[in-house]
């Protein structure tokens, strides 16, 4: 339906990057689960949302903005995937699945930036 489920008015005069957790506990507390997706812009893609989410078993997707250090990571992830490859489909009632793309996963907390090199590496499972 698209509904809002929370808003909020904010003045304008300060930053909104920490109100994005909040959000996210109101959100658990008026559904009542953290079975659902998170979509934000991409001042909620910090570490620190994207953790906090992350970490209380919430699911988010946001644009990952492209400042600091992560238009590096990016082009590296994308000319050296560090997971697997996987097909993304589109599902049509009553015939085959509709290839639209290939795409792999990034989880947070799974990497590991050698300062050395500046290069980002998934930890070993």
């Amino acid at each position: 339906m698209g509904m809002p489920l929370v808003s909020a008015t904010l003045e304008g005069n300060g930053a909104d990057d920490p109100l994005y957790f909040p959000t996210w506990e109101k959100i658990v507390k008026v559904i009542g689960h953290k079975k659902f997706v998170f979509i934000a812009d991409c001042k909620a893609g910090s570490i620190a949302t994207r953790g906090q989410i992350a970490a209380n078993g919430g699911i988010y997707c946001v644009p990952i903005p492209m400042s600091g250090q992560n238009p590096q990571y990016l082009k590296q992830w994308v000319l050296d995937p560090p997971s697997e490859i996987v097909d993304i489909c589109l599902p049509q009632p009553g015939a085959e699945e509709n290839l639209v793309g290939k795409g792999f996963e990034v989880e947070l907390g799974k990497l590991w930036l050698n300062q050395q090199t500046n290069q980002c590496y998934p930890f070993a499972d």
